[in-house]
């Protein structure tokens, strides 16, 4: 099964010759954070610390669209997950690990961003409550500007081993100078899943509005190449049957959480 997640993207790969322009020049950005806390579209996948890092190569495609493929990794810094949807005993290893590839372009007033994800789960097999092994998504993502904020709008189509769809509303901020070489901005979003989806993320048949997320992130621009990066994430299941579900598995319904970085432009 990992395998066959790993590869899922080569059919992807074999257009982007066809898509990139005539002599485009790689831009490669790093980056390396902590964060207090793990969740994905509400549900907290590791209670204690993680480390996370991430290699994006992007391209420049048709009239400056852009074509990016990243790299991220998720790694447990403690053996045990407390009260989460992930295995213990992966301590100092990768519990997740993600290949995405996007394309971003713009028409009229909207951006739009279109994708394939890869997400490879080493330990998936060992879930406590079901396994669970690789899965991969399509995504696209809308984008627009209302004076100073940015609604959008995703959708991620499983279409392997969940068989599902997740959405996303949600409205973004313009970046704010607060002070020197520093710039915040923040987001909140409410997701809705299939039952399908539902299930897979959540251990749960239950379709509608899944979860709420809140974001506050601040930048710091130490030098042309470096940037620094903290951030405040508030995380909150939405349904009234999910929450029930969440109280019977031992998971937190609400979670707040801080995450810390550092980001290359190489």
């Amino acid at each position: 099964m990992r395998h066959r997640s790993l590869l899922a993207c080569l059919p992807s790969l074999c257009l982007v010759s066809c898509i990139l322009s005539e002599n485009p020049e790689p831009t490669v950005a790093v980056g390396l954070s902590a964060a207090t806390d793990r969740v994905h579209r509400g549900m907290v996948l590791n209670d204690n610390e993680v480390a996370a890092a991430d290699v994006s190569i992007e391209m420049e495609a048709w009239n400056s669209a852009l074509l990016t493929f990243q790299f991220e990794s998720w790694m447990d810094l403690r053996n045990s997950t407390g009260s989460a949807w992930f295995p213990d005993n992966q301590g100092g290893e990768f519990s997740e690990i993600d290949l995405t590839l996007r394309y971003d372009d713009s028409y009229s007033i909207f951006n739009y961003t279109l994708g394939v994800v890869s997400y490879v789960l080493p330990k998936g097999e060992v879930f406590p409550i079901s396994p669970r092994t690789s899965t991969n998504e399509l995504f696209a993502t809308v984008q627009t500007q209302v004076k100073e904020v940015f609604p959008f709008f995703q959708i991620h189509g499983d279409f392997d081993e969940a068989d599902g769809l997740y959405f996303d509303f949600g409205v973004a901020s313009k970046s704010y100078i607060v002070a020197d070489k520093v710039v915040v901005n923040g987001n909140i979003s409410l997701g809705y899943a299939t039952k399908n989806q539902s299930d897979w993320m959540y251990g749960i048949k239950e379709s509608g509005f899944s979860d709420l997320g809140i974001e506050v992130r601040g930048n710091y621009e130490y030098d042309e190449r470096t940037n620094l990066f903290a951030s405040i994430r508030y995380s909150s299941i939405w349904d009234d049957d999910l929450r029930d579900w969440f109280d019977v598995i031992g998971i937190d319904n609400d979670k707040l959480l801080f995450e810390i970085g550092v980001a290359w432009n190489l």
